[in-house]
């Protein structure tokens, strides 16, 4: 490893770099003023670590602590650390802060259920009421007063919506549907209120029965009756 050439233009220095594991040069880039350096590698770019070639140029130049834009989160102790929100769902940039805040209140948590426990065994209920007594108060000097809030109230902070005076729908008129309508009959009932056949007039016995002339069980006659005589026949019937 070692510089092969040095070109300077302006602020900028090109070390035309050598690597003897490659057997190749490769040309780095430096700002003296920024600190900002590039090598035709791209190992920075691709897998966000600082190459030799660079660390090279750096040692030449007395640059002893990695530039903070080429220390990447990554890695660091921070990178497995989650997005800390606050109340708000506003984002905590200041993590370490957070932590400590996280940190505290286990211990809060831990001191409340460490005396819950001794006052359930030992306690009375005189002592659980000033207990209770010194908690509301500690709430109300960190919140303010806590007033009662009514059942509207508390679906509105349960729903986060305000309910409006103007109502324009309303509900409908309560519909009377007793003795409404008619039963649907069965087939049953269908049946027995169907009208009988109507009945045709035979061609051979001149009477008005379900069959005709082809089917008629009398014989058949040469000479069938006359519509004067079955005008008689119902005459004499009706008589």
């Amino acid at each position: 490893m070692g510089v092969r050439g040095l070109t300077t233009i302006g602020v900028v220095e090109y070390h035309d770099v050598h690597d003897g594991l490659k057997n190749r040069n490769f040309r780095v880039e430096y700002n003296i003023q920024t600190n900002e350096s590039k090598c035709a590698c791209k190992l920075f770019e691709r897998h966000g670590i600082v190459c030799r070639h660079i660390l090279w140029v750096w040692n030449g130049r007395q640059v002893y602590k990695i530039p903070e834009p080429y220390v990447l989160a990554r890695w660091t102790n921070k990178s497995y650390k989650p997005i800390v929100q606050d109340e708000t769902r506003n984002v905590i940039e200041d993590i370490d802060k957070a932590d400590i805040k996280k940190a505290e209140m286990s211990k809060v948590w831990s001191e409340i259920y460490a005396t819950v426990g001794v006052m359930d065994t030992y306690a009375t209920v005189k002592y659980m009421k000033q207990l209770q007594k010194t908690l509301r108060q500690f709430r109300e000097n960190i919140t303010g007063p806590i007033e009662p809030k009514t059942k509207s109230q508390e679906i509105e902070d349960l729903l986060g919506i305000t309910a409006s005076n103007d109502i324009d729908l309303r509900p409908p008129n309560k519909a009377k549907n007793k003795g409404s309508g008619k039963r649907l009959r069965s087939s049953k009932e269908k049946a027995k209120r169907k009208p009988e056949k109507r009945k045709r007039r035979c061609g051979n016995c001149k009477k008005w029965v379900n069959h005709n002339s082809r089917t008629c069980n009398l014989p058949f006659a040469e000479s069938p009756p006359s519509d004067d005589d079955d005008e008689e026949e119902s005459e004499i019937e009706e008589v």
